[in-house]
Order: C-alpha cells, then structure tokens, then sequence
C-alpha cells in the first residue's frame, strides 16, 4: 500500500465527493475488508456498501487485494489505494470552475445536512439536548506557513482516535474543519464538527402512466439516504446506464400493474420482489 496518493482527475473528486465513501475509504487504511465485514463496521446494508465500493474501485481509489473461498462463497477483499489521500495542488486549476465549485458544493451540502439531522435528533434527547454536538467558528490570524503547521499538528492529534478502540461509551463521530481566508469569501463556516447519525428515510411514490427511472434519481436517492416504495401501474422503464447494485441499495419495495422494462438481473430482482409486504 502506498503511503500517499494523490487525486489528479475529476473521476476520483467526484467520487470522494460522497462523505459515506470517505468513510469507506477511512475504513479500509489499515487492512482489508470485504463488503459483508464493512456493511456491518458501518452498520449499513451491504447492497448500499457494495455500490459505494464498485464506484471507488472504478476510479482505482480501491482496489481488490485478495479473494477466498468459503463454503463455496467466493470472498473478495478491498483495500484502499493508500494510506493518505491529497487532492493535487495542480486538481483544482486544471478544472472549470463549475466543475471545482460542484465538487466541494456536493461534499458541504452533505455535510451540512448530517449535522442538521443530527441536531434534531440531539435536541429531542429529553435527559442532555444538544450534548452529542460540537460547533467551532473561531477567527484566526496567522501566515500561511504558520496555518500549515496548526493543520499539521491538529491531524496529529487526531491520529489517536481514528480507529475504533471498542471501549465503553465510544462513538463514531464526523468531523469536518476547513479554513478560508476571510477576505476572499465573506459568507462561509471555518470549522465544524459534525455527527453523522442521519437516518434512512422511506420514500414513497405512487405514480399511473409511464415511469422513466435514471441513474441521476437513483444516485440522488442514494446520497440522501431515501429507501424508495415505489407503486406503479403502466409502464416502468429503468434507464439501461443504471448498475444493478444501484437499483439493489435504493428500491427497497417495487409494486407494478404493467409492464416492467429493464436489464434482466433488475428485472429479475424487482419482479420477485412486487409481492411483497
């Protein structure tokens, strides 16, 4: 495993630009994992994990190290590409500016969202509101060497704590700290430390007609954390382009008087589950 790997297309921004797939990543540093070992580190469905993982390894930010039988089941282990992951300097230069700016608006609006839902769930917490939060906004004056070396020296501390240790009361915290030079952006957030503990959200649709479904939604609902119920009567058309892991971690329940119009595996796979309760 490499020590240090650096981001250089805009594949690999896109796909980091996901904070579960950067804890996918965070996850499988030290040693290698397969889906089932990680879905349950995560606590997660396997379907959503392997879906994640197909799309990191894609862009070679995973790669499989070791595969092995087990009771006929053939095992595959992922790891991930190196130890630290940097975005190159020259990334963000090369790039158009939309396409910079989306990639980091995608991973704010994510973060921003967990700790939102974190703060609803923590403000219902009837015995200590609030107390499973942290928020930073501190104004700092210093050169660029100096706040190179603050960074530095934070990501030192933080090294302690970024494996479990599986004792009593601990916790899997997001944290997130960025910095800004104030002059240049006059509406932003230097730092923040954010609990990930957004739940899933059932989402349910009805619909009569023709049914167009596309990776676009799909990944949408993905990124959001939505389990789709989907009723339909007519005609449901699954876009060609959409993988069938992507269907797996996001329909959750299909029903269908019509005609159903996809590849055979998700064909297959929604079909046998229209009954379903």
């Amino acid at each position: 495993m490499l020590d240090v790997y650096e981001i250089t297309s805009l594949e690999q921004l896109r796909a980091i630009s996901d904070l579960l797939r950067v804890r996918i990543l965070d996850n499988l540093k030290e040693k290698p994992l397969t889906v089932t070992q990680l879905a349950e580190l995560l606590g997660m469905a396997p379907a959503k994990v392997h879906y994640h993982v197909r799309e990191l390894e894609k862009v070679q930010l995973l790669k499989l190290v070791e595969t092995r039988e087990k009771g006929g089941i053939l095992e595959k282990y992922y790891q991930a590409v190196a130890r630290n992951i940097n975005v190159s300097k020259g990334l963000f230069s090369s790039l158009h500016q939309d396409e910079a700016v989306e990639g980091i608006r995608q991973l704010l609006n994510q973060a921003r969202d967990g700790y939102l839902t974190a703060f609803e769930l923590e403000l219902q917490d009837t015995q200590a509101p609030g107390a499973g939060l942290a928020f930073f906004l501190s104004r700092l004056y210093v050169t660029r060497d100096e706040m190179q070396e603050l960074l530095k020296r934070i990501a030192q501390l933080y090294e302690a704590y970024e494996k479990p240790r599986r004792i009593e009361g601990e916790q899997e915290v997001m944290q997130i700290l960025f910095s800004y030079p104030e002059h240049q952006k006059e509406l932003a957030m230097p730092a923040a430390l954010i609990t990930d503990t957004q739940p899933e959200q059932p989402e349910q649709e009805a619909s009569v007609g023709v049914r167009h479904i596309n990776r676009h939604e799909l990944e949408q609902a993905l990124q959001q954390n939505k389990h789709l119920h989907l009723s339909i009567v007519g005609l449901c058309i699954i876009a060609s382009d959409v993988p069938f892991e992507l269907v797996q971690a996001t329909i959750e329940k299909f029903s269908l008087v019509g005609r159903l119009q996809a590849a055979p595996d998700i064909y297959d796979y929604l079909m046998s589950m229209r009954h379903q309760p």
